[in-house]
């Protein structure tokens, strides 16, 4: 008899409104997360006395190859707030006059990538001779456009913008291999599924 009152009673609250068996809460989409970004990235390139680009050193190869043993060159890097560092590598590199694109990989020091393409509208030289230390070549209103990523930043997007310089620091007299550092510091929001 006790039981059958207490089947009485639980049915009678769940008919009048009790929560005791009310359905659970649908849980909410996960909530997406947007940081702000000044992302740095730096490297060194070398070119022959012709102009020629040599082992990949442009952050086109990670490590660059030693095709010349007098070329030291290490991978490009790159740091920002949130995201940590690591190696900078980019590819498909098509200048033209008015549209310079490529597309971009950020690798952290943990393997997980950012990806995407960016595009500068030109190159800016100043009008001293290109292998003449103190040179300089500017890339302003750079585009990046987040658009996947593996690991932690599986599911990126966003836009950075931003600024990039090459700059010629010395010259082989012997080679004619012209050394350049690469500076780019780029700056927006990339948004992520969770929490960084």
């Amino acid at each position: 008899m006790r039981r059958l009152t207490t089947l009485l009673f639980v049915a009678s609250f769940a008919v009048v409104g009790g929560t005791a068996l009310a359905a659970a809460p649908q849980r909410s989409a996960s909530r997406r997360h947007s940081y702000n970004i000044v992302l740095k990235t730096s490297g060194n390139e070398y070119e022959d006395a012709n102009g020629k680009l040599l082992n990949g050193t442009d952050g086109t190869k990670c490590p660059p190859s030693h095709d010349v043993p007098s070329v030291k060159a290490k991978c490009w890097t790159w740091s920002a707030k949130h995201l940590g560092h690591g190696t900078y590598t980019q590819a498909d590199v098509n200048f033209k006059v008015g549209n310079i694109t490529w597309n971009f990989t950020f690798t952290d020091s943990h393997g997980d990538t950012l990806n995407g393409n960016a595009h500068a509208p030109e190159v800016m030289p100043d009008p001293t001779p290109p292998h003449e230390i103190g040179h300089l070549n500017r890339f302003p209103d750079e585009t990046y456009t987040f658009t996947n990523g593996t690991g932690r930043f599986t599911r990126v997007t966003g836009v950075l913008t931003g600024t990039g310089a090459s700059k010629v620091v010395t010259v082989d007299p012997a080679t004619g291999i012209t050394h350049k550092t690469a500076t780019d510091k780029a700056v927006g929001t990339l948004t992520f599924p969770s929490k960084l």
